[in-house]
């Protein structure tokens, strides 16, 4: 069974945008590149969940390690295909 079957989705989440990735986006084996990685912002967190996806669909998702939104922004700023949308409450 793949852990991505056990995976229960993202839940209440904003979409904060989402950026091409290059090639400064870690990957390894178990960890490939999407082409673009779709960042939301789960309900009562403000640490990101990145999905990388390709045409095929989702290869990977990122959440609890990596960058900040701040981070995020500072590295993919021109990136940026949908967004980013800054998040205030």
């Amino acid at each position: 069974m793949n852990e991505i079957d056990e995976w229960e989705g993202i839940g209440a989440a904003r979409l904060y945008g989402v950026y091409r990735t290059g090639s400064a986006t870690y990957s390894d084996e178990f960890f490939p590149p999407g082409e673009f990685a779709v960042v939301f912002i789960p309900a009562g967190s403000d640490s990101p969940l990145t999905l990388q996806v390709t045409q095929d669909g989702i290869v990977r998702f990122d959440q609890g390690f990596g960058p900040t939104l701040e981070e995020l922004f500072q590295e993919h700023g021109s990136d940026f295909v949908l967004g980013p949308f800054f998040i205030t409450d």
